[in-house]
């Protein structure tokens, strides 16, 4: 308001000054007379509305002037205090930052790029100086850098060219740290670089997924370990206490032959002989259980086909079995860990499909072998199963894969609700 005021009254006092202008010029070539009638009283209408008319456009001039100096002041202002901003949280910012341009060759292809401004962040996390950065070329800064990280010259020059912003992790070797970068491009062969030393995280990381391999390596080993006590405590069943109870078994025979004559002791050797056969019974089913010993005498596939059999009559699932018939050599301990995969998928059929078919395929692929287990039953959302944070539910599924993962082999589930499951187990073969 003061800067119009101002220049109001600037604008009036030129007004007046040409009215005297034009009296005093009308006054001496014109008019003649006392110079009071040619200021005032004798006036005509012509020098009046002349008058007027530059009083009336001195002060309109004045007004938009005025205006135009006001509004200019104000984005002076503005702009200063964008700038002042900007500085601050350029010089602030805890993640590095430098403006750059890119150099193309002959070719248009990016060649290098100079460093145009960084701020205090570039300095602390790279250890170069600002002197030694600004205005000189990349290649000049960090020498080799374009022999170890050619992939920065393309990335830069495409973000800097086609205005795509990136993002991207990079082991830098020159400082021998990890960086996250990100790109900009505010205009054509231009761009920014934000970026932040991660290798504190990265080394975390690293540490992370060293103690997972490591907890998977453990399980792996447990269970082979829980594997090989099973198959020692079946054989001991076997040769010990088996043929033990069939050796009792034969001595009550004969004593039952011997006693025939009596009534009473014939008939308590007959229940002492009952009772043991059913031990027997119970004795093999459970080293069947622990380790059946067709998969370690015949192999997996013969054990396949025995423990199809044990759940079509214990359990009434009917399932069909499919073998490409050619060979497949498995080590001892991926035997295992297929068989008792085979199995599990199996008695989930049993326990949640709602169906009472199935299917298994068994086949070569290349250097692998190729275990599909099929139901047409409820099926379920895997992906679900796979988001949960708990464990409950899919528990099954999870030991089969971290066991297949260990041997180097892999599982895959397709299923959906009301569309039934298949699972692929792929395992290598021996060698």
């Amino acid at each position: 308001m003061k800067t119009k005021r101002k220049a109001l009254l600037l604008a009036l006092m030129a007004g007046v000054s040409f009215w005297v202008l034009d009296a005093v010029l009308s006054f001496f070539f014109f008019q003649g007379g006392p110079f009071l009638d040619a200021l005032i009283l004798n006036v005509s209408f012509y020098h009046i509305f002349v008058r007027l008319t530059a009083i009336l456009v001195a002060v309109t001039f004045a007004l938009v002037g005025s205006s135009q100096a006001v509004k200019r002041r104000q984005s002076e202002h503005s702009l200063q205090e964008s700038e002042e901003k900007y500085r601050s949280l350029f010089a602030n910012m805890l993640e590095g930052f430098a403006y750059c341009k890119i150099l193309l060759d002959k070719n248009n292809q990016p060649e290098d790029f100079v460093y145009l401004e960084v701020n205090d962040a570039f300095e602390r996390l790279t250890g170069l100086r600002k002197e030694d950065i600004i205005g000189k070329r990349a290649t000049q800064v960090i020498p080799g850098i374009k022999e170890s990280h050619p992939e920065l010259f393309r990335i830069y020059g495409h973000v800097a060219l086609t205005g795509e912003k990136d993002k991207f992790d990079i082991y830098f070797k020159p400082l021998h740290i990890w960086l996250s970068i990100s790109v900009y491009s505010p205009q054509k062969e231009y761009f920014f670089v934000v970026f932040d030393n991660i290798s504190e995280r990265k080394k975390d990381e690293e540490n992370i997924h060293w103690h997972q391999r490591r907890l998977r390596f453990l399980a792996a080993e447990l269970g082979l370990a829980e594997d090989r006590e099973r198959r020692r405590i079946a054989s001991d069943l076997h040769d010990e206490v088996a043929q033990t109870l069939a050796a009792v078994k034969l001595k009550l025979q004969a004593v039952e032959e011997e006693v025939q004559s009596s009534g009473d002791v014939a008939k308590w050797v007959n229940e002492i002989r009952s009772m043991i056969e059913k031990t027997i019974e119970n004795t093999r089913s459970l080293v069947f259980d622990l380790s059946p010993p067709v998969l370690h005498e015949l192999g997996l596939e013969p054990a396949v086909q025995w423990i199809i059999e044990k759940i079509r009559l214990e359990r009434g699932l009917a399932i069909t079995f499919e073998d490409d018939g050619q060979s497949k050599p498995v080590a001892e301990d991926m035997r295992t860990v297929l068989f008792r995969a085979i199995r599990e998928l199996l008695m989930n059929i049993t326990k949640h499909a709602g169906t009472e078919k199935a299917k298994i395929r068994l086949a070569r692929k290349g250097s692998d072998i190729q275990v599909q287990v099929e139901d047409n039953g409820r099926g379920f959302d895997w992906a679900e199963v796979l988001s949960r944070k708990d464990l409950t539910g899919g528990f099954g599924l999870f030991n089969i894969r971290e066991r297949l993962d260990y041997f180097g082999g892999k599982l895959q589930v397709e299923s959906e609700p009301g569309h039934g499951t298949r699972v692929t187990l792929v395992a290598p073969l021996k060698k």
